[in-house]
């Protein structure tokens, strides 16, 4: 152990003597007021810290996204065709679709809504199964495959459906609004 003083080097929270002297120590009240303003300040901080936390898992980052972080399977089927509604009319407006436009598509759409939602139903089921067949002590090879193929291929019967709906619509759509969606999807790979 080496006590030489020379070897230590000054403590940096320190203000060097000479210049405390020339500005004068700080006023006691300066410090009590900044250590009660932290000390209020800091709980209050984390208290809205709480609410946007809340504000943000329950409407999500965009108007119309109320489903929080848990993605569509949280929603109910009605909330998930409300959604979906107000997904379409978004697109819609989007593509400055006219009225009769916006009525056939929606008429062509809202035959395909019980389709969409056994799919997603059953789509669910299985990713469900699939963690139920992971989660065992012991893993069957054979059952986790079986579990994965049939999530597959109701995620390709669901993107078929999805398919064939705009294939339907395509009809009352112009060569542009098409083009357009082209485009959006182009850009959201």
């Amino acid at each position: 152990m080496n006590d030489d003083p020379s070897n230590t080097a000054p403590n940096q929270d320190e203000t060097p003597p000479e210049k405390e002297a020339a500005i004068g120590p700080e006023p006691w009240y300066r410090r009590w007021f900044r250590r009660r303003t932290t000390l209020l300040a800091l709980p209050a901080l984390a208290f809205g810290g709480l609410f946007a936390g809340q504000a943000l898992a329950e409407r999500g980052f965009a108007p119309g996204h109320g489903h929080g972080w848990r993605g569509h399977r949280r929603l109910s089927d009605e909330q998930l065709v409300e959604h979906l509604r107000e997904r379409i009319d978004f697109v819609l407006d989007r593509l400055d679709a006219n009225d009769e436009q916006k009525v056939a598509i929606r008429a062509r759409l809202e035959l395909l809504e019980p389709e969409l939602l056994a799919l997603r139903n059953e789509h669910v089921r299985l990713h469900e199964e699939l963690g139920r067949e992971l989660g065992k002590p012991t893993l069957d090879p054979a059952k986790v495959e079986a579990a994965r193929a049939a999530l597959l291929a109701s995620g390709d019967r669901f993107s078929k459906a999805l398919t064939d709906a705009l294939l339907d619509v395509s009809d009352v759509l112009t060569l542009e609004q098409r083009q357009r969606i082209v485009e959006h999807w182009q850009r959201h790979r």
